[in-house]
């Protein structure tokens, strides 16, 4: 601790994933951790903050947003309120129907790096066998090491509108073969029934049926069920490293627990921690799959606790109440989450017996682990980048949209009073924002490709 530093966070609670939680500090040096102490000797460093009775936490890694579905700037608008929240970083999903990525890619990348406030990168859309043959060449070109396949877009282009091809479980199961020849590369599935989701809902149309129930009703947990074993059984016949995204409910959970050893990875989102289909939101809380019930929520509270979640991503998508306005059959799905995402977990597992420790693995090493950026991200040890978080575990603070600065106008949250809000984020050791002083002066986002 002789050498001087460029910043020293001093006599906070410090929790990095394998290490537990200490009364310590962290100095930064360059970017980058230099160290960790557990000591209470003054350290040499240009700038010292003392975190006294605040949590020292890495920075959120978010595997899950959709920037660029809301509108044009959201890297900007979205960045931001996450920042806010304590992402530090998140891999974005970027989708077309071509197997040729570089322009949009580079667009992509060129826009972040102008725009955002945390650090980035990508996950690209497979929907075709040609895209398969190409998943080596876009780590090796893109850094791009996890692509996405719905099995929810089957018929009548459905998903051209984010740039997915219809596809078929045969079309799966041949990129699942095709990805298992690099142990790097992950694919992602969206796994619902889609066929038995047409035939519900052509049904409860016709009844003249309306609301959230309705939409779970449409898509209920079955369907989700059944095409994780079906995805699991690929992933164990194949040999690919598969993650399953927005895991909502118990039957699919359970039937997750039935592949032991040969699961696949697993992911659920905070909103199917904390809200359920009976609540008032109308459309505003359409999503994919739906909110589920009381017991659901429940069953997955009790899966990330025993483990058998691995990650949790907010699925954040910038839909503005305008793109919510219809009934449940017409309008968007998808919602805002990165704004609320760490102290809505924290406040919920605070009752639930969350630690602190298993928060940061969900949420911060193990994304960063499956996709490929740790130890870079996802920890505090020495040579990591310096993305920190410093929390309050004891204010509550209502959540208001209107200071968040996001293209979306309104939050599943609204007026609740959570804790566990950042006080300061530190992107690369930088001061991102502060509740004291706001959002920096200028972006300083990077994208961080995948290994």
């Amino acid at each position: 601790m002789s050498e001087q530093v460029d910043l020293a966070i001093v006599n906070g609670q410090v929790t990095i994933s394998g290490l537990g939680t200490f009364r310590g500090a962290i100095g930064v040096k360059d970017e980058r951790v230099a160290w960790i102490s557990e000591s209470g000797e003054s350290p040499n460093a240009r700038e010292v903050v003392d975190a006294e009775s605040l949590h020292v936490l890495p920075g959120i890694v978010d595997g899950h947003s959709h920037y660029g579905l809301g509108n044009d700037d959201d890297f900007k608008t979205e960045s931001r309120s996450a920042v806010m929240a304590g992402i530090t970083s998140t891999v974005s999903y970027l989708m077309q129907q071509g197997d040729d990525y570089t322009e949009i890619f580079n667009d992509y990348v060129q826009t972040g790096e102008r725009d955002s406030y945390i650090d980035f990168g990508f996950h690209f859309g497979v929907s075709s066998v040609e895209q398969s043959e190409k998943l080596t060449l876009a780590k090796e070109q893109f850094g791009v090491v996890s692509h996405k396949y719905f099995m929810s877009f089957k018929r009548g282009g459905e998903g051209s509108y984010i740039g997915v091809n219809d596809g078929h479980d045969g079309v799966l199961y041949k990129i699942m073969q095709q990805a298992a020849q690099d142990p790097d590369v992950t694919i992602v599935v969206h796994s619902e029934n889609i066929e038995v989701v047409w035939t519900l809902a052509e049904e409860l149309k016709a009844r003249g049926v309306d609301g959230l129930a309705a939409w779970d009703e449409s898509r209920p947990d079955f369907t989700e069920a059944d095409d994780i074993a079906t995805v699991g059984l690929f992933g164990k016949v194949t040999g690919a490293r598969v993650f399953i995204p927005h895991v909502s409910s118990a039957m699919g959970m359970d039937v997750v627990r039935s592949m032991g050893a040969d699961r696949p990875l697993i992911e659920t989102c905070p909103h199917f921690l904390t809200h359920t289909k009976d609540e008032a939101f109308g459309s505003l809380g359409k999503v994919n799959p739906p909110l589920r019930s009381a017991s659901d929520v429940d069953a997955v509270w009790e899966a990330v606790l025993d483990g058998t979640v691995d990650v949790i991503g907010s699925d954040h998508n910038s839909r503005p109440r305008s793109k919510k306005s219809g009934d449940i059959w017409s309008s968007s799905a998808g919602f805002p989450g990165q704004g609320t995402m760490l102290p809505a977990v924290l406040t919920e597992g605070r009752e639930r017996g969350l630690s602190l420790e298993r928060t940061v693995e969900l949420m911060a090493a193990k994304p960063a682990q499956i996709f490929g950026r740790y130890p870079q991200k996802g920890t505090l040890r020495p040579g990591s980048d310096a993305d920190i978080v410093l929390v309050d575990m004891e204010t509550p603070r209502q959540v208001d949209t209107s200071t968040w600065g996001s293209f979306s106008d309104y939050s599943l949250d609204e007026g609740i009073d959570l804790i566990g809000w950042p006080v300061a984020t530190y992107v690369r050791g930088s001061l991102a924002w502060s509740l004291d002083d706001g959002w920096a002066p200028e972006p300083t986002g990077k994208h961080v490709p995948g290994a």
